[in-house]
């Protein structure tokens, strides 16, 4: 058989049943991604997957085959080869992102892995949703709707709505400010309903009563006004992203909506080890390893859920304090200047001079480019 499926064959959770069905029930199977965006004529902007099957109820194949093409004339003569035995595709439970490493990229990520510095990020930290406040437009305010509402700043909690409003790798009072003064929302009304404040009282009384009775979000908490449970994250980690996952600490104690995931560290870590995780999470070898474990959607947009954010490697060797303020700075200062290439080689230099390996430069090249190549696989190519 043959089938036309979306992207999310290979990445989503809720296929894992189908795809372990298919690998006991056929002989052969292969799944192979088309890069050309074939379907944006009906408005459908992710990767189209081909999945073909042969020899059912035969040997189990043990796996499905992977392959990747750039447009359907290659799909045709990859079918063709796959039909004759010519071809046949990586097996693996690796995203499609690894179809794009070679052999020796990939032996260099699984010789860095193999350190005894070599971590996952959930080894470090454990990464959780943001608040879910079922009616961001009505709770998350910014500084035009704040006066609208007859609310003032101290009636409401200061919260992080948009990863774009933390540019660097730490979240700052300024940062704050200069995104409410560009019109962006950076104020959580939070309210149990018996705070005796006249002015919420009278905000939160414009909220529909049918939506508020409807709302699922709502009947999970005791009470409807109030998302914030007072758990403040101790670092920001984006749940979508097109350049790559940032690492970023909230000195400052903010919250953060359910568009960027909440990051905690044992109570025991000290601020350098945190700052040495957030540079870390910037080199080639860890951005490299969040594109094997994320997943790809729609226009190149990179995701990851909780658990998949935990999975990313990251090298952590022992360093000395100055050195590891000196870099997170400068790479604050880079990524705030929007040079993202300048941060990452920053990082590189500092961790991969501190581990066991061989001409670490020439490893921080070969891994930035196999780094570039992957995220441009993942942006849409367009057909003529």
């Amino acid at each position: 058989m043959a089938w036309v499926l979306p992207g999310a064959f290979l990445q989503a959770d809720y296929a894992t049943p189908i795809r372990i069905f298919l690998a006991g029930a056929f002989s052969r199977v292969a799944a192979i991604v088309i890069r050309e965006r074939i379907f944006l004529d009906v408005g459908a902007d992710e990767e189209t997957v081909i999945l073909l099957a042969d020899g059912y109820q035969a040997s189990p194949s043990g796996g499905i085959e992977l392959g990747q093409v750039e447009t359907l004339d290659a799909l045709r003569q990859l079918i063709e080869d796959w039909d004759t035995g010519k071809w046949v595709g990586k097996k693996s439970d690796l995203r499609p992102a690894a179809l794009n490493l070679s052999q020796g990229e990939s032996d260099i990520l699984a010789r860095i892995e193999c350190l005894p510095n070599c971590k996952s990020l959930g080894d470090v930290a454990s990464v959780q949703i943001g608040l879910v406040t079922g009616a961001n437009e009505f709770f998350v305010l910014g500084n035009d709707g704040l006066e609208e509402a007859g609310l003032l700043e101290e009636d409401c909690t200061p919260i992080l709505a948009k990863f774009i409003a933390a540019p660097g790798v730490s979240f700052s009072l300024t940062d704050h400010l200069s995104f409410l003064a560009s019109g962006g929302r950076g104020y959580l009304v939070d309210s149990d309903g018996r705070c005796g404040n006249d002015r919420i009282q009278a905000y939160l009384g414009t909220f529909p009563l049918e939506r508020r009775m409807e709302t699922s979000t709502f009947k999970k908490r005791k009470s409807w006004s109030k998302p914030d449970d007072g758990r403040v994250p101790d670092a920001f980690f984006p749940v979508m992203h097109h350049w790559g996952p940032r690492l970023v600490l909230n000195p400052y104690g903010f919250t953060n909506t359910n568009t960027i995931h909440r990051v905690y560290f044992p109570d025991a870590m000290d601020d350098i080890s945190r700052k040495l995780i957030a540079i870390s999470l910037l080199t080639s070898f860890s951005q490299l390893s969040a594109e094997l474990v994320g997943r790809r959607y729609g226009s190149g947009v990179l995701k990851h859920e909780p658990r998949e954010a935990e999975k990313i490697r990251i090298l952590l060797p022992k360093l000395g304090p100055a050195a590891i303020e000196k870099t997170f700075s400068a790479v604050d200062r880079d990524l705030r200047a929007g040079d993202r290439e300048r941060a990452m080689k920053r990082a590189d230099k500092l961790v991969f001079s501190s581990i066991k390996l061989d001409d670490q430069a020439a490893i921080s090249t070969a891994l930035s480019r196999a780094l570039d190549r992957i995220r441009q696989s993942r942006r849409p190519r367009r057909g003529a």
